[in-house]
């Protein structure tokens, strides 16, 4: 017994346990489905129904969240308990790459206590702002697999191996298929490959490895019928919403 306590996988085991018997009592009480946590749920079904992103849509984020939303909605049925199960299963994966990376720098008890912070502020929150019922699914998904880049590029500078360059590229290009906001991240990736001293040959894998996703999703789009204009418009409108919400704040300041 005590052999394992002092095991590598215990904080991973109480992490997840923790997690588990929090799901009971959480389950369904996050978000406001009354304003933009709504959003998340008659996206995917009007995909599902035939209309396009960025063409019969309105949508200001990445395309690969409600993608793939719309195809858990096809699959499990047009419900908010699909939505909320896979947002679960999401946050656990946040949780653990929280404590992942926190363990290449501390020890097993600080990257434990990282984990559990995780989980209680940002994951089992009642507030709109959680990562089971979110605001945006572009966003906690986006999280999710920038945080594995993350991980992936640290072990790559310790190891040197690679492989977990490769992999660091393929998930920061995850994240950025969803939400266009964690795409300064590709230069800290570059700067740390150039400093390495990449062959040609790697960095070129890496670009093929960092593009898989963009083009899978954004490529869907254009065979579906979506046309570039359709995506320039659509960020247009975004940039000047956000100008706007940034000239009323100014306003009552």
């Amino acid at each position: 017994m005590e052999k394992f306590k002092q095991s590598e996988y215990l904080p991973i085991f109480l992490l997840v346990g923790i997690f588990i018997l929090c799901i009971p009592f959480f389950w369904l009480h996050q978000g406001l489905l009354t304003i933009d946590t709504g959003r998340e749920l008659y996206i995917p079904s009007r995909m599902l129904s035939g209309e396009l992103l960025y063409r019969d849509i309105l949508n200001i984020y990445g395309a690969f969240a409600y993608q793939l939303n719309a195809v858990l909605f096809g699959i499990f049925g047009e419900r908010i308990e699909t939505l909320y199960s896979f947002g679960l299963l999401n946050s656990l994966l946040i949780v653990l790459s929280v404590f992942f990376i926190s363990r290449e720098f501390f020890d097993k008890t600080v990257s434990f206590l990282f984990g559990l912070l995780t989980i209680t502020i940002p994951v089992f929150t009642p507030y709109l702002f959680n990562t089971n019922l979110p605001y945006s699914y572009s966003f906690v998904y986006s999280l999710s697999t920038f945080l594995l880049s993350v991980l992936f590029l640290i072990k790559f500078e310790k190891t040197k191996q690679i492989k977990f360059s490769y992999l660091s590229s393929f998930f920061i290009g995850f994240s950025i298929a969803s939400k266009l906001e964690f795409s300064l991240f590709i230069l800290v990736i570059a700067f740390i490959l150039i400093q390495n001293k990449l062959t040609i040959k790697q960095l070129l894998f890496n670009s093929v490895s960092f593009a898989i996703m963009p083009i899978i999703s954004y490529g869907i789009l254009l065979i579906q019928g979506v046309k570039i204009s359709d995506f320039i418009s659509k960020m247009i409108r975004k940039f000047k919403f956000y100008t706007l919400q940034e000239n009323m704040i100014m306003m009552t300041l």
